[in-house]
């Protein structure tokens, strides 16, 4: 999906303190002290650079991070050589932390498409045997001209052994990500994950979202998962429930978490609907079938990718922490979709309310991802064209 540029943002802006969301847009937006895991300076804070590295590109965005079993942070994003356009020379990149982001490893060329693109990053790790998958898409031809049935995206899995110092080559999965009919195509961006308890315990569950073409004329998107019982050999895609479909239209990119014991939820970009919020549906069955989607209008979003996680703590003894971003802008900036006013909520019930809530950026912010650090802070990176920032927040921030 698009990646709209920042509006009039200094580079020397990419760090500003977080702020709690006020009942009043217009009033100040009052101070809050944060845990960057990074020298204080923006200079250092910034978490990739434009610049430098394995290579030079125009724009890097799309950040999603990951969480080794050995503590590694693993932050990947789009590399785009030429321009900022979501077509082009792209190639998957990636840094490395082991020190919590205080310190992070050059830029490292995960995968090239030669002079096209791959892209899409949706890494999942498996605490079992510690292995780090990594799916990723590849198309010939820009999105808009893919939304027409003239191609379609192809769907790639690569794995790491070492913690993400290398990786193996792509093998295409396109036949059993995908399914007849469907033409964009995009896993992520974001993390998948593997679920950790119930039933399901041990599976592999994979964000993604496709188009397809309307009898009448025209196009829709829908989102989906994927999933693998046999450590990523094999794939299946997930259904709604009772439809045999993928889901129902306008779901776009999205993010899976486990909201609770034999329950997942997926927090979902609506796109062709426009309502100016988030949605999500539930599946009980690991990612096999999902509820109907519905809207949440008590979380408004600009049309742009989000992020989920879970956290692993049931306070209420059923359902798991959940924490979301997106951005969310105020007011008529909504109306007119801009990508600013980066929130993060939490919620206790398994998504069905968010009561606790922190603006991560107040200014221009678009695509997001976190992870976990530990029982109190969850780390942020997000789009700030053309660079991405990273900092830590405390949950007890969110109020």
């Amino acid at each position: 999906m698009q990646h709209e540029p920042a509006e009039n943002v200094p580079l020397a802006d990419v760090y500003v303190c977080g702020v709690m969301e006020p009942d009043d847009p217009a009033a100040p937006l009052p101070k809050l002290r944060w845990s960057l895991l990074a020298d204080q300076s923006p200079a250092a804070a910034v978490g990739m650079p434009v610049m430098g590295g394995a290579g030079d590109y125009h724009t890097i965005c799309g950040p999603v991070l990951a969480r080794t079993t050995s503590d590694t942070l693993l932050i990947f994003a789009e590399g785009r050589h030429d321009s900022r356009d979501d077509f082009g020379n792209i190639d998957v990149i990636l840094r490395r932390s082991n020190d919590w982001g205080a310190t992070w490893s050059d830029i490292q060329v995960v995968h090239r498409n030669g002079d096209g693109q791959v892209g899409n990053t949706c890494p999942i790790v498996d605490y079992d045997t510690a292995r780090i998958h990594l799916l990723t898409c590849t198309g010939v031809q820009d999105e808009m001209e893919i939304l027409t049935g003239s191609t379609y995206r192809e769907v790639w899995h690569s794995f790491s052994d070492d913690d993400g110092a290398t990786w193996s080559g792509r093998r295409n999965i396109s036949a059993m990500a995908r399914r007849a009919g469907w033409y964009w195509y995009a896993t992520g961006p974001a993390a998948g994950i593997q679920v950790r308890s119930g039933r399901y315990r041990g599976r592999l569950v994979a964000p993604a979202n496709h188009s397809y073409l309307l009898p009448g004329g025209g196009y829709e998107y829908a989102c989906h998962a994927l999933y693998s019982d046999d450590g990523g050999d094999t794939w299946r895609i997930g259904s709604a429930r009772g439809t045999g479909s993928a889901s129902d239209p306008g779901g776009n990119e999205n993010q899976v978490a486990e909201a609770g014991e034999n329950l997942l939820i997926q927090d979902i970009r609506l796109q062709t609907n426009r309502t100016g919020c988030r949605a999500y549906r539930y599946s009980r069955d690991g990612g096999a079938t999902w509820d109907a989607m519905q809207s949440d209008p008590r979380r408004p979003c600009t049309r742009c990718q989000g992020s989920i996680i879970s956290l692993d703590q049931r306070p209420n003894g059923t359902h798991n922490i959940l924490v979301a971003s997106n951005p969310a802008p105020v007011g008529r900036r909504l109306d007119l979709g801009r990508r600013e006013h980066l929130v993060a909520r939490v919620s206790t019930d398994g998504g069905r309310t968010w009561p606790r809530r922190l603006v991560v950026e107040p200014s221009y912010a678009g695509y997001s991802t976190l992870i976990e650090i530990d029982r109190e802070r969850v780390g942020i990176a997000y789009d700030r064209h053309p660079r991405l920032s990273y900092r830590t927040f405390y949950l007890e921030d969110c109020t």
